[in-house]
């Protein structure tokens, strides 16, 4: 556990029929849903380790969403692209 990390690790999950993917870097989680249409989760683990406050609307954390969703999207892209 205290080895530093040098990948994300991503999740997928499904809830109805809504598909929703997850990355977890050290310090951040991002998530969105239906490719961000039905919604969007950015938690700081460093400061809310419980995930009480989404900060996907927070016009501060832009910046970050916006990197994060980049890596999250391209392994998804990969992810779809193996035969």
């Amino acid at each position: 556990p205290k080895r530093a990390w040098n990948r994300p690790a991503v999740s997928q999950v499904q809830r109805r029929q809504i598909m929703g993917y997850s990355l977890r870097t050290e310090t951040h989680r991002y998530s969105h849903w239906a490719a961000g249409v039905e919604g969007e989760e950015l938690y700081d683990y460093t400061r809310d380790p419980r995930e009480m406050k989404n900060l996907a609307a927070d016009p501060a954390h832009t910046a970050l969403k916006a990197n994060l969703r980049v890596q999250l999207d391209s392994i998804i892209a990969r992810r779809q692209a193996r035969p």
